[in-house]
């Protein structure tokens, strides 16, 4: 019980983390921010899923569009991906993000 205690402490520290840091984004819009250590995001930046994903791999970072588990083929839509946090540790959560988001040719504001 000690250990679902703390990684529970760790799982909201994760969310918080990503949630402040996707503020600091206006293109980019979240869906799903309660549903664990993942979250879906509307990128709005010009750029298709497949522009997205190759830029995240060059950074060595792994994302997935939501198209790939969609039925119905939407290329009339913003991108939607699925951006994972899990696996990343805390400490380099906050860094990771910039880096996929400058990857994307987004800046931060304020």
């Amino acid at each position: 019980e000690k250990h679902l205690n703390r990684m529970k402490k760790v799982y909201r520290r994760k969310v918080e983390i990503v949630l402040n840091v996707l503020k600091s984004f206006p293109q980019l819009e979240v869906m799903g921010e309660s549903s664990g250590l993942h979250v879906v995001l509307i990128v709005k930046n010009g750029m298709n899923e497949s522009e997205l994903v190759a830029r995240a791999k060059r950074e060595r970072l792994k994302i997935y569009p939501l198209s790939n588990y969609s039925i119905i083929r939407r290329d009339d839509k913003e991108p939607q991906i699925i951006l994972g946090f899990a696996g990343i540790i805390e400490e380099q959560l906050e860094h990771s993000l910039k880096a996929l988001f400058k990857a994307w040719g987004m800046d931060e504001i304020d």
